[in-house]
């Protein structure tokens, strides 16, 4: 499934139309996809929706200077290199991130790995 498959459906384009920043939000979506497709992971359309959601709230935290409660880092040590990677390179395109948003945002990327 390409990028432009995934924009055009119907639920996608609900998401980010329905976000606060919703430009900010596609621009993100698509960079996540990208990077995803880099690293060779597919994940489900569920997984996606969920995935949008979260960039989208995560965009407004952003935006708004909102900061996500810490988290344990130990909690992520399962976690791949690869998901963290990406998750790193996705909370720093968004930027003004708490440093816990790349663990929390890592297991979309986990997950659509263990999929793969």
């Amino acid at each position: 499934m390409t990028n432009d498959d995934i924009m055009a459906s119907p639920d996608i384009k609900k998401m980010i139309a329905d976000a606060k920043y919703p430009s900010r939000t596609k621009q993100v979506f698509n960079f996540t996809l990208i990077e995803m497709k880099k690293k060779q992971l597919r994940p489900t359309h569920t997984q996606l929706l969920v995935l949008a959601n979260h960039l989208s709230e995560m965009v407004t935290r952003s935006n708004e200077h909102q900061q996500l409660t810490a988290v344990d880092p130990k909690l992520f040590d399962q976690v791949s290199r690869s998901a963290m990677e990406i998750a790193e390179k996705v909370t720093n395109k968004i930027g003004d991130l708490a440093e816990s948003e790349k663990y929390v945002l890592s297991i979309h990327f986990e997950a659509a790995k263990q999929k793969a």
